[in-house]
Order: structure tokens, then sequence, then C-alpha cells
């Protein structure tokens, strides 16, 4: 049974797959180069989607994968403590073991964060006017069609405000940006240097292979399990397990722990 994937799946308009109707390697090129960035798009798109739909099952594993990995890094400063014939002082366990699990907190917040993204959806039209207007502007600032060129700074942060517009679907942001665009073209414009074939060859080889790794890579194919209820009924389920064997795992950490004789220190 279909359920009802709250994203967005872009059919971009390009210059056909078909190698034999295209007319140079440069527009295979271009073309490998848009629908890798259709791509990674629709991979955003879909693990934001994935995070929402599972978000409490998500967060509530990864706060107790945190957990587990807080005491074991404990555990490992009390054992070195020990081996060394050193007291355990609190102040340098808590030091120790926060520097190392920084990062884990800031992903954990970052993982909040998108469970908490709305779905704004903008009307067709607005969209693929988006997708036409990105097109645009990548044909005529996207460094990786311009290998060898030198952008400006101020090129280099309109392209940067041009992918941030396409990947959040802003119609308004993106239009300002190719008016922006066009007026700096004319203050400096682009002169695409002579490629060679052999050079273009191998990269659009190169690309090829990126776009196979994100269709067959983990946050694309979440789109399987999105769209299917029995697929996210299981997912659910094992998301609990999980959880179970981490809930029993920890209290062993915790035990294993409590051995160790930790020196308070008061300021």
């Amino acid at each position: 049974m279909k359920g009802n994937l709250d994203i967005t799946i872009n059919e971009e308009v390009l210059p056909a797959d078909d190698e034999s109707v295209q007319t140079s390697l440069t527009d295979q090129f271009r073309t490998q180069v848009l629908k890798r960035d259709r791509l990674r798009k629709e991979e955003e798109q879909v693990q934001v989607a994935y995070i929402r739909k599972f978000g409490k099952y998500i967060e509530e594993r990864f706060s107790l994968q945190i957990e587990c990995v807080k005491y074991k890094k404990s555990i490992s400063f009390c054992q070195s403590c020990m081996n060394r014939n050193e007291p355990i002082y609190s102040d340098q366990l808590a030091s120790s073991v926060e520097s190392q699990i920084s990062e884990y907190y800031e992903q954990l917040e970052s993982i909040k964060a998108m469970a908490e993204v709305k779905s704004d959806p903008i009307p067709e039209a607005d969209r693929l006017k988006v997708k036409r207007i990105y097109k645009e502007i990548a044909l005529m600032i996207h460094p990786d069609m311009h290998p060898g060129q030198e952008f400006s700074k101020e090129m280099k942060d309109l392209w940067e405000r041009a992918k941030d517009a396409y990947q959040r679907n802003d119609l308004d942001n993106i239009m300002e940006t190719k008016a922006l665009v066009l007026d700096l073209l004319k203050k400096e414009p682009t002169e695409d240097k002579d490629i060679d074939e052999q050079y273009l060859a191998s990269k659009i080889n190169a690309l090829k292979d990126e776009i196979n790794e994100i269709i067959t890579g983990t946050p694309y194919r979440y789109k399987d399990i999105l769209e299917d209820e029995e697929a996210i009924e299981d997912t659910i389920e094992e998301f609990n397990d999980e959880i179970e064997d981490l809930k029993t795992y920890l209290e062993t950490l915790k035990e294993q722990f409590a051995t160790f004789e930790i020196t308070e220190v008061f300021n």
C-alpha cells in the first residue's frame, strides 16, 4: 500500500541522456552537471522527509547512542587512570568526556532542527520557474561548467545564493539573483577556455559515477520506505527494537561505570 511522500521529486527539463542525440561533449557535460545537482536536491528533500516522518524515533535512538558513547568514554578514562595508579578526578573526567562528545550533541541538534522543518509547498508553476531560472544561472556561472574560469568573490557569492534559493524553491530570491548575475556579467563577462575532449570525457564519466552513487545511496533510497506504508511500519518496529537494545546496553555500561571510585572536586 502506497503512502504519501511529502516531498517533491523533480524531473528537470534537460537535454536527452541519449548521447547519440547530443551535439557535443560540452552538452553532455552540462547535462550531467545539472542532473547531478537535481539529484542532490532530491536527496536532501528525501532525507528531510525521512527525518520528519521518523523524527521522534531517530532522536531517541541517537540520544541513547550518545549516552552509551559517553559512558564508554568515561569507563575508558577511568580504566586509564587506574592503569597509571592515579585517582579519578570528577572534573578531569567530565572535561575529557565532554570534549570528545560535543560533536555528537551538535549532530543531535541538527536532527532535531530537521525534524521540526515544516513543509511549505509552492505552486507547481513557481517550482518549475525556479528550476528554469536555476538552469539559466548555472549555464552562466556554475563553477563546474566553467573549468579554469576564475570568478570574482562577488560572483561566487551570487552562485552560493542561487544554490540556496534553488534548494529552498525560493522564487523571489532566485529571480533577484539572476538579475544581479546578469548585471555583474556586464562588468566581468565569463570567458570559457577550450577544454580538451579527453578531459571532458573523463569529467562526464566522473559525474555519472557521482550520480549513480547518489541514486543508490542510503538517503535517496529512503524514498522507497516513505512511499510504502508497510515499509514505514517495519521501519518503526526496527527503530523500537534498536531503542530497546540500546537501553539494555546503557544499563550494562552504567553498572560497569559504577564500579569505579570517583574523587569529587569542589570549587
